[in-house]
C-alpha cells in the first residue's frame, strides 16, 4: 500500500532541495562538449581533418550524443530534496526515486550537525558512515540510528536546520554551533 504524505510548509518544519553548484564540473562538461562538437562540425561540415582524422564521424557523434551532453543533463536534473517535520526525516533523490525515504524520530538515538569541511575530503571514502547523501557543501547531519546504523545526509541550510532540529528532536539532538552567524555584534 502506498503511502502519500502531505507536506505542508510551516514554521515547524524545513523543505531543502540541493542541486550540483560545482561551477568547475560545470565548465569542464561544457568544455568537452563544446570541443567534442566543434570537432565534429570540422569533419562532418568542413571536411577539414583534424587530429583523429582516422576515426569515422559516427563513433565521435554517438561519443558527443551519449557522455558529455548525458552528463551535462544529470548535472542539471538530480536533486537531493530532504524534509524535516514532526513525523521525521524524508529524503529522495530525484529524479531517481519518486518516493520519500524516511527515518522516524523514534528511530534516532543521536543526531548533530558536523562540520565536513574540517574532516578534509577523505572522509568520503572512509566507511565511518553507512550510508550517505551528499550533494556537496560543508555541512552534514549526522544520523545514529537505535539500531546502530549511521548515516551522513549533506545540508545547506544549517542555521535553519539547527533551529527545526532543537525542536523536532528534542533530547536526541546534540545542539551544535555549525553554521550559525558569529559576524553579530553584542550590544
Amino acid at each position: 500500500m502506498a503511502v502519500k504524505f502531505n507536506f505542508k510548509k510551516t514554521h515547524n518544519n524545513l523543505y531543502e532541495k540541493q542541486k550540483f553548484s560545482n561551477i568547475y564540473v560545470l565548465l569542464i562538461l561544457l568544455s568537452v562538449e563544446v570541443s567534442c562538437l566543434y570537432y565534429l562540425a570540422l569533419k562532418v561540415v568542413a571536411h577539414k581533418p583534424f587530429i583523429f582524422s582516422t576515426f569515422i564521424h559516427w563513433p565521435l557523434l554517438i561519443f558527443t550524443l551519449l557522455v558529455p551532453t548525458l552528463l551535462l543533463i544529470i548535472y542539471n536534473v538530480i536533486k537531493l530534496e530532504t524534509i524535516f517535520n514532526d513525523d521525521g526525516i524524508f529524503f529522495r533523490w530525484m529524479p531517481f526515486k519518486s518516493r520519500y525515504s524516511m527515518i522516524q524520530w523514534d528511530a534516532i538515538r543521536e543526531i548533530t550537525l558536523i562540520d565536513l569541511k574540517n574532516k578534509g575530503s577523505y572522509w568520503k571514502f572512509k566507511k565511518e558512515y553507512d550510508k550517505v547523501d551528499y550533494m556537496g557543501g560543508k555541512i552534514g547531519l549526522h544520523i545514529l540510528m537505535k539500531n546502530g546504523k549511521k548515516r551522513l545526509i549533506s545540508t545547506k541550510k544549517a542555521e535553519a536546520l539547527n533551529r527545526i532540529l532543537i525542536r523536532l528532536a528534542g533530547k536526541n539532538y546534540i545542539e551544535s554551533s555549525v553554521g550559525e552567524r558569529t559576524d553579530y555584534k553584542d550590544d
